[in-house]
């Protein structure tokens, strides 16, 4: 099977200054300034995300994009209350975020197709534009970095950063705090077993 998920996705640079972790702390001291703040900035990450993830999407990207960002931002701002302590967990909540929505999406797709829930227009729609195949592929890439997370949690962590939340080596390598070159060798392997794992084929269960 040809491998048509992307690895990785990259959405630009992550933010370098420390004004994200200044909003963070103005926010939890309940500040509203602070949380807008915070709110449009987060709004902004996913946005890219979303788009990055959509772009080789039939023509109502733009609608999809927008769906992505929504759910996404419900997942992390919609109790009210942003669990982060730093800008760092403030990036890897959205790459969680992305990645939570989009296999939740392909899972709906996937049993819906199962059941004989779409109508054949649907079915023709997928087809054309290749949708089915990206769904069974990214959930084949969810079970195996949940496999990967059950024996190395910190290499499924840089996985998901790199591919759900667009973010470089340079950037992963800032938030967990170690080399950039631990992070690029990391990074290599993983992406190797990936590619060669998903490249085996196979449905999801």
């Amino acid at each position: 099977m040809r491998v048509k998920f992307r690895i990785p996705l990259p959405v630009g640079p992550m933010e370098t200054d420390d004004s994200l972790s200044v909003l963070l702390a103005g926010a939890k001291q309940g500040q509203t300034e602070a949380r807008n703040a915070l709110a449009e900035r987060l709004y902004s990450q996913l946005k890219q995300l979303a788009r990055a993830h959509m772009r080789d999407q039939p023509s109502d990207v733009s609608i999809q994009s927008t769906g992505l960002v929504h759910e996404a931002w419900m997942r992390v701002f919609g109790g009210g209350e942003i669990r982060a302590e730093d800008r760092g967990q403030f990036f890897k909540l959205a790459s969680t975020a992305m990645r939570s929505v989009l296999v939740d999406r392909a899972r709906a797709r996937h049993a819906a197709k199962r059941g004989g829930g779409w109508s054949r227009a649907e079915l023709e729609e997928q087809q054309i534009s290749g949708g089915n195949d990206n769904d069974q592929e990214l959930l084949q890439l969810n079970e195996l970095l949940e496999v990967i997370g059950r024996e190395d949690r910190k290499s499924a962590e840089i996985a998901e950063m790199r591919i759900f939340g667009g973010l470089s080596c340079a950037e992963v390598a800032e938030i967990k705090g170690v080399s950039k070159r631990t992070v690029e060798r990391q990074w290599a392997a993983l992406s190797r077993t990936l590619k060669r794992e998903l490249g085996r084929g196979g449905s999801p269960a």
